[in-house]
């Protein structure tokens, strides 16, 4: 498990809420479940000015799991502006990246819109039905079953909805994300 979390690189953006983060990470040789990341014990620090979270390289990563809480978010002044919460499997050094998440969108009438997502990139994101809102705490999980194909998992555990979907998509499997 020191392995693991030595190397979970903090990346770190002007302005971070910081949250308690637990993970489940599946690496190819085995399972860690439910690893508490202590924030203060990780030393290896990189900058971007668009995104903040955690990054596990080094490794064969085949699932990632992630909950949070989605933030409320006030500022209605910029049509298009986005916060998005996720957790990700490859795309560090690499183009590509199987992610899911929540997001808040400010929408053209200036209100904010709450959405549950994932994305195979190159590819757009694409909504997964369900309603979700500020306050909810969310479950999102992303799990090889085999060779390019994936389960995404994703619970609101506040209202109890669940969708899953099953795709297929070749990952370099390099790194496990929660931005």
């Amino acid at each position: 498990m020191n392995h693991i979390l030595a190397n979970i690189k903090k990346i770190s953006a002007v302005s971070i809420l910081a949250v308690v983060m637990v993970w489940s990470i599946v690496l190819s040789a085995g399972t860690v479940s439910a690893a508490t990341i202590n924030t203060t014990s990780l030393v290896n620090t990189s900058s971007s000015a668009n995104w903040a979270g955690y990054v596990a390289t080094g490794g064969t990563y085949t699932g990632v799991t992630g909950s949070w809480i989605i933030p409320t978010v006030s500022d209605t002044s910029t049509v298009g502006a986005a916060d998005a919460t996720w957790v990700g499997i490859g795309g560090v050094g690499t183009k590509n990246l199987i992610q899911a998440g929540t997001q808040a969108i400010v929408n053209s009438s200036g209100k904010i819109s709450y959405q549950a997502w994932y994305e195979l990139l190159p590819g757009y994101s694409v909504r997964l039905p369900l309603t979700v809102s500020a306050g909810d705490t969310v479950t999102v999980s992303l799990s090889q079953t085999n060779n390019n194909h994936w389960i995404i998992n994703f619970t609101d555990n506040t209202t109890g909805q669940n969708a899953n979907k099953t795709v297929t998509y070749a990952s370099s499997l390099s790194s496990a994300e929660w931005i």
